[in-house]
């Protein structure tokens, strides 16, 4: 998988970011031309069009409400397709060296914290995080259960020599 660099990343986000705007544009040209059109018909064309029947009405309103809502499932898929460009998966070959690099002591601990605080990649991040907080829950187990052997060995130790 060919990685983008930071600089053909932002271009493709501004070329996508102006394609948005050029087509919000021509939307709106094309409302405000609608609107004049239907502020300058004649008295007559309005009278018909309040005579309409309902249902015919009714067809057109959902007409309308269906072309609104392709428009808006188009910029959902543009905005869906830049988050994915922005997101970076992680290959096989990097989780593996990620795992090695957790064998190492002292190194794994260290890389934790950077991967953890990384914000290039939302994925490694997360899942260092998840490491940091279950290896915390172990410890804090590790020293109550632990504590509670330690003190039941004591207070047979005690008892035998009493």
């Amino acid at each position: 998988m060919k990685m983008l660099n930071q600089n053909q990343l932002q271009s493709e986000l501004d070329s996508e970011l102006k394609q948005l705007q050029s087509e919000l544009n021509s939307e709106l040209k094309q409302l405000q031309s609608e609107i004049n059109s239907e502020l300058n018909q004649p008295q007559s064309e309005i009278n018909t069009e309040l005579n309409q029947p309902q249902s015919e009405i009714n067809s057109e309103l959902k007409l309308r409400n269906r072309e609104n809502n392709m428009s808006n499932n188009n910029q959902e898929n543009i905005i869906q397709r830049v988050i994915q460009i922005e997101e970076h998966t992680i290959s096989i070959g990097e989780w593996i060296l990620m795992f090695i690099v957790q064998c190492i002591p002292i190194v794994d601990i260290i890389m934790l914290i950077i991967w953890a605080l990384d914000t290039s990649n939302r994925t490694r991040a997360n899942y260092a995080r998840a490491i940091i907080i279950l290896t915390l829950i172990a410890i804090l187990l590790a020293v109550v259960f632990g504590g509670a052997i330690i003190a039941g060995i004591i207070s047979l130790v005690s008892h035998a020599n009493t």
